[in-house]
């Protein structure tokens, strides 16, 4: 068996990639005897053997593999290094003799599914036919979540999807007259940076966000609206998320495994914020 793992972090469809040579090397640990890993830089030698003590994966099995610099350098993974004609060629003469069994990837991106057609391997993808289409992009959406959340009646903190302005502003005065601090959120945004907090004091933590806005009155409301909207909809692109924010909540985290083959549980833990999440606790502390 020969798997090929891609240390892809973000899609470019969502927002400029950011330089994560260092982050996705998280993949060395869970390489296997034999298998390919592509990474947008080299790892280093003496944490890659390190890795591979602890995970007893002979080292000498593995082969990493690098494209060549693409349109924003060595950062991430961007389409056009993943499918660089020289690239596939690489890969192609590195698994000619050993057929691709599995295609594994940190982010369901439509490029990881062209290099599995490149290879001549679509079935080794899991959902290979969803990622065409660009599925995977559905998975990071703040706005598909409600929506579903809310058709399979899960609870979620009082607020809306709003395309409009008008209709957010609606909801946020609302919350807002109702003694509630709102949180506003990006579709896309991660890490907390596409978050922001509306007070009418001011007197709530800076948590899960990357600003506390005052706003006192509904004027202030619209006007708040008028400045920001164009951040928070990547320029007229995206929808905003509106909810109530509960100050000194706990965040946790489940990751499931979704496959042809059904659901399976990866992990879970809690979030720790300072302001934004940065550690992780897994399993959580009770």
């Amino acid at each position: 068996m020969q798997r090929l793992l891609i240390g892809n972090d973000w899609s470019e469809e969502l927002e400029e990639p950011a330089g994560s040579g260092w982050a996705v090397q998280r993949l060395l640990w869970f390489a296997r005897d034999g298998d390919v890993l592509v990474l947008p830089v080299p790892p280093e030698e003496e944490f890659l053997s390190y890795v591979t003590s602890l995970t007893g994966t002979r080292r000498d099995s593995l082969h990493v593999a690098v494209p060549p610099p693409g349109r924003t350098g060595t950062g991430a993974l961007t389409a056009d290094r993943l499918t660089h004609p020289a690239f596939i060629a690489e890969l192609r003469e590195r698994t000619a003799c050993r057929p691709v069994d599995e295609v594994f990837a940190l982010w369901p991106d439509a490029a990881v599914a062209a290099v599995a057609d490149a290879l001549g391997c679509p079935g080794a993808l899991e959902g290979h036919g969803f990622l065409t289409q660009s599925g995977g992009l559905l998975g990071s959406s703040k706005a598909v979540f409600r929506a579903l959340a809310a058709g399979v009646g899960a609870p979620l903190p009082d607020g809306a999807v709003c395309a409009d302005r008008r209709r957010a502003q609606e909801h946020v005065a609302r919350l807002l007259d109702g003694g509630s601090p709102v949180i506003l959120k990006q579709d896309y945004g991660s890490g907390s940076d596409g978050n922001e907090i509306l007070s009418r004091t001011g007197a709530v933590d800076l948590r899960g966000a990357r600003d506390v806005r005052v706003l006192p009155d509904r004027t202030a409301v619209s006007a708040y609206l008028a400045e920001r909207w164009d951040w928070l909809t990547a320029g007229g692109r995206d929808r905003v998320v509106v909810e109530r924010y509960h100050p000194g909540s706990r965040a946790y985290f489940a990751e499931f495994w979704i496959s042809d083959a059904g659901v399976r549980l990866g992990g879970h833990g809690e979030m720790q914020y300072r302001p934004s999440p940065t550690p992780r606790s897994c399993p959580p502390r009770t």
